[in-house]
């Protein structure tokens, strides 16, 4: 592949990037100063392995054979600005959960090679310049358009990624949206992890509720739920779905505060972070805006996405209102006594 550049690198992208970098390719980061410093005088270290490359806060100009996007969501537009100003490249490989930044990529960069990516490893960062890759979890790949992802795939399994190739990139990244969306808004506002959560008969009920919005949109759509590297989204779906929750709960509550355990969901770390800019509007949002698109009602995630916006206003204040009331705020956010 040759010369790359991974933009907006925080945990997910100095991982990609050491893959890439150990496959041999010419890497550059352009990541935050306290990273850049570690990386740049002791190297980026990656589980047991130290890898060696380039680390910048701002994107050295020039040409690249392949720009991976890995800012987030919120940023994509301003990251776009940059990109264009400063920089050529014949690929881009986006990373971003949620719903529509593609289609940003594509209006902006007509001519380039588009690969939408999809991340379903979790990678911690505990201090700069060290990542702690999880043992489960991989890559997909899809093109935007017809575009052949087995250059990529193959480069990142070089470098000791599972990577896997999707022919479809929306059913991917609705797939996605479906792991996405499960525990985090709910988890932010109630500011709990999803082992607690999951542990909930009620609200595990509740994120059924959401999550059967996102089912409706997605075969409105005529797109496909399928599953994702070591994770079956699609048997996941079809449990929660075709049983009963007095059946399907005892079966996927374990699997899924196991799977997420005590890790806080991204949204409830951008409460906590006190951001003025948020995620939800790409996620539980964009279940919301298609659903207007296509005449489906979709009022458990609308609730969520106005609640959430409230929180934001004051995280502290919103936590001390509801903090113990877990069912009370579900009934709210339903606009139900109790939970049906």
């Amino acid at each position: 592949m040759g010369r790359v550049l991974v933009f907006g690198a925080g945990a997910i992208g100095q991982w990609l990037g050491a893959a890439l970098a150990q496959a041999g390719e010419e890497v550059t980061l352009v990541t935050r100063a306290a990273s850049c410093k570690a990386i740049n005088e002791r190297g980026l270290r990656c589980g047991l392995k130290t890898v060696r490359l380039k680390a910048f806060e701002e994107p050295p100009p020039g040409s690249y054979d392949l720009v991976l996007l890995t800012v987030k969501t919120f940023d994509i537009a301003d990251a776009l600005n940059i990109l264009g100003s400063r920089l050529s490249f014949q690929n881009i490989l986006t990373i971003q959960n949620g719903i529509g930044t593609d289609e940003l990529v594509r209006s902006r960069f007509p001519s380039a090679n588009l690969i939408v990516g999809s991340v379903t490893c979790s990678v911690a960062s505990p201090e700069p310049g060290v990542l702690h890759p999880g043992l489960t979890g991989g890559l997909g790949l899809a093109p935007f358009s017809d575009a052949s992802t087995a250059p990529f795939r193959m480069l990142f399994e070089k470098g000791g990624i599972k990577a896997e190739s999707f022919l479809d990139f929306r059913s991917m990244k609705w797939s996605k949206l479906c792991l996405n969306v499960v525990g985090n808004a709910l988890g932010a506002l109630l500011d709990c992890t999803p082992s607690e959560l999951f542990n909930d008969r009620k609200l595990y009920r509740f994120e059924v509720r959401a999550l059967s919005e996102v089912r409706k949109i997605i075969r409105a759509q005529n797109l496909k739920i399928i599953n994702l590297p070591d994770y079956p989204v699609k048997k996941f779906s079809e449990v929660m779905f075709w049983l009963p929750s007095r059946l399907s709960f005892p079966l996927l509550s374990e699997k899924m505060s196991r799977g997420r355990g005590d890790k806080p969901p991204s949204l409830l770390l951008e409460l906590r972070r006190g951001r003025d800019k948020t995620e939800i509007d790409f996620l539980n949002g964009a279940v919301v805006e298609y659903g207007k698109k296509l005449g489906i009602p979709t009022p458990v995630n609308e609730n969520l996405v106005c609640a959430y916006h409230e929180a934001m206003a004051d995280p502290a204040a919103w936590w001390d209102r509801w903090r113990g009331k877990s069912h009370s705020l579900v009934a709210e956010l339903l606009h139900e006594r109790d939970l049906a």
